[in-house]
């Protein structure tokens, strides 16, 4: 997992980097599990859950931030050795209609970075995660999926062509445009580990861009400068009104801030003089405010995506070269409506007072919206993601983390922190969501708040027909509510 928490129950832990000879014990880790490398596998093994009646997590890289694919005396799926990629000069698919365009098939456990090196030098592209060790075809894109490319082609669900799922009859089956609707819905944003599993997804391809530019930026307090409530209002301000310009041309990446600066790296399809001319000025502007020092900016040409995205993912993880994972914290995000940016002050206020409510922990904007997102399926009627996606701006998060040895007392209050930040831009921004992937555990209106109310009662009508008896149970996922917290027991009503 990549929160270890998750791996915990109350005092039940196994803490990889507790004292030796401190106990160890089985917490949420599986009791048991299949290791599955096809697709009989999988329904062998959802065949034999139902026959006993065991609780089913799926696990297909364990990324995620909720710790869905772990439970108490739970059965594992584990999707990590089931894996192949196919690319299709031209897809037909199970519908039988030609397409002209490039696709790529990734069955369940085959992570991005594999993906992006298949596609190397092919001249296409994929609209996938930052991180290359998430899975393609697990809760990734079933929960939506952004990305760096999000801003010039969509999210990751708009570019699904088809899924192959086997649900808790064990049936193997195909879902796409022409059949399967309803699944074909649940599966592109309803969120994983919820509808069945899934053992392959077929992705558009597009291709290359002819240029790409990257930028870095790191703003600092001033020798001697306090980093001010004031200065760093004015910075997001700043870049509030900016991110207009920005957002129309379509850059993308991820901006932190917190009580000691502000950095950000982003990417553009662009000339080099397009994105220099673009982007210099805010550089310019932002420097001109009271107490800001620059102490980094760069702008380079990458002749492709994965040369951009080497590069930052290595800044991110400099000792590792991939992600870090043993953390204990819990997240929280809210999607900030595009129409915010009309009242840039505004929007500056009610993030630092979201970091304050947080214990000023900082936050993570991920700039992955842009016209490419807001322009896929408007209506909110082939999708389950929420309609947030395609009235935003930006998707904010913040983590907030703990010590292995935590007391209960002090993990609680790290998830109201969280909680709070949610809870804050939420009052800011009345009727915005939240990505259901990278949520707060204690998110209070989560079905409202991942999907809208009107996608999750389709949601929950799908769920009936397709896991009546709910061998899929995860915490805030469609149908949990008719659970207890642990997902073991149904409440009696129900």
């Amino acid at each position: 997992m990549q929160y270890e928490n998750w791996e915990g129950e109350g005092e039940q832990t196994c803490a990889t980097d507790a004292p030796r000879g401190s106990g160890c014990h089985q917490g949420r880790v599986p009791v048991r599990g299949v290791r599955v490398e096809d697709v009989d596998d999988v329904q062998n093994a959802i065949r034999f859950a139902t026959r006993h009646n065991l609780r089913i997590v799926v696990k297909s890289s364990g990324h995620d931030f909720l710790g869905r694919s772990a439970a108490a005396g739970s059965f594992l799926i584990w999707m990590h050795k089931l894996r192949n990629i196919t690319i299709h000069d031209s897809w037909a698919g199970a519908c039988g209609l030609h397409r002209e365009a490039a696709a790529v098939t990734v069955v369940g456990g085959v992570p991005w970075g594999e993906v992006y090196d298949a596609l190397e030098g092919t001249g296409y592209i994929a609209v996938g995660g930052m991180s290359l060790t998430v899975s393609a075809a697990g809760g990734f894109v079933q929960g939506g999926g952004h990305g760096a490319l999000s801003p010039s082609f969509g999210l990751a669900v708009d570019n699904v062509l088809e899924v192959e799922v086997v649900t808790a009859d064990g049936t193997l089956r195909v879902a796409n445009a022409c059949q399967e609707a309803d699944l074909f819905f649940a599966l592109r944003g309803g969120g994983g580990g919820t509808f069945g599993v899934v053992t392959s997804v077929t992705y558009k391809l597009h291709l290359n861009p002819a240029n790409f530019v990257g930028t870095q930026l790191q703003l600092d307090p001033q020798d001697g400068a306090a980093w001010t409530t004031t200065t760093q209002e004015e910075i997001l301000t700043l870049w509030s009104r900016e991110t207009v310009a920005l957002d129309a041309a379509r850059w993308a990446g991820y901006w932190s801030f917190n009580s000691l600066g502000f950095s950000a790296n982003f990417l553009v399809p662009a000339t080099y003089t397009a994105a220099s001319e673009a982007f210099t000025p805010v550089v310019q502007a932002l420097s001109q405010i009271a107490n800001v020092n620059i102490s980094l900016y760069s702008i380079t040409s990458y002749s492709t995506f994965q040369e951009w995205h080497t590069l930052v993912y290595n800044l991110i993880f400099p000792e590792t070269h991939t992600d870090y994972t043993g953390s204990y914290g819990v997240l929280a995000s809210r999607i900030i409506p595009f129409s915010a940016l009309d009242d840039p002050r505004r929007v500056a206020k009610s993030i630092l007072a979201a970091s304050a409510a947080s214990g000023d922990h900082g936050m993570l904007g991920h700039m992955v919206i842009g016209p490419g997102v807001r322009a896929g399926d408007r209506q909110n009627q082939t999708l389950a993601v929420t309609p947030a996606w395609r009235k935003g701006v930006w998707h904010l998060t913040t983590s907030v983390r703990w010590n292995w040895n935590a007391t209960e007392a002090e993990t609680r209050a790290a998830r109201n922190q969280a909680r709070r930040f949610a809870e804050s831009l939420q009052s800011a921004f009345p009727g915005s969501g939240a990505y259901v992937n990278e949520a707060s555990f204690d998110e209070p209106h989560w079905a409202r708040s991942f999907w809208g109310l009107q996608n999750y009662a389709r949601l929950m009508a799908i769920k009936s027909q397709v896991d009546p008896n709910g061998l899929f149970v995860c915490r805030q996922c469609v149908g949990s509510e008719l659970w207890d917290d642990d997902g073991n027991c149904r409440h009696a009503e129900y």
